[in-house]
């Protein structure tokens, strides 16, 4: 499951509509939503984090999630004000940051989100593809096959069973 976390209503409904309509499993609580347990409970594997989040802010909220036991993906969601603080976001084990301005298109921004989920996913992709080509004896010419396989059964696991 994917967690998004963003003080935007037109934000938040507009990547929960892109990314349902590409099937995946999402949580998306309101603004200020005690973010601590709400990831206790879901258990979302990656979290989209926009940093402009406040009371806490957005670099509180990741030191809390870290400290707190929060071993999975983060996606942090910044502009360029956030720059002096990108070196203690990723102290914190962020995983990827998508860069957003208050002109870019919103399909943009979803596009990028997407791409950074898969990305963040990559190793266990990998993983698993590498799983494949081992069940084939080390059999070279399925590879692209095994890693379509890989990923669609990988962000499977992100998305809606049913």
């Amino acid at each position: 499951m994917i967690m998004i976390l963003t003080p935007y209503e037109t934000f938040r409904r507009g990547a929960f509509h892109y990314l349902q309509e590409r099937g995946y499993d999402l949580s998306i609580p309101e603004h200020r939503t005690d973010v601590g347990t709400l990831v206790h409970q879901d258990k979302p594997d990656v979290i989209v984090l926009d940093l402009f989040v406040s009371e806490p802010n957005g670099v509180t909220v990741i030191k809390n999630l870290r400290r707190d036991g929060y071993a999975g993906k983060l996606i942090v969601i910044s502009g360029t004000s956030n720059q002096s603080i990108m070196k203690e976001i990723y102290q914190q084990k962020v995983d990827q940051v998508v860069s957003r301005s208050p002109t870019d298109p919103p399909d943009l921004i979803y596009d990028q989100l997407e791409n950074s989920i898969r990305r963040v996913c990559h190793d266990q992709i990998a993983r698993k593809a590498y799983e494949l080509y081992m069940k084939r004896s080390k059999e070279h010419g399925n590879d692209r096959e095994d890693w379509l396989a890989s990923e669609n059964e990988i962000l499977k696991s992100k998305k809606i069973q049913g």
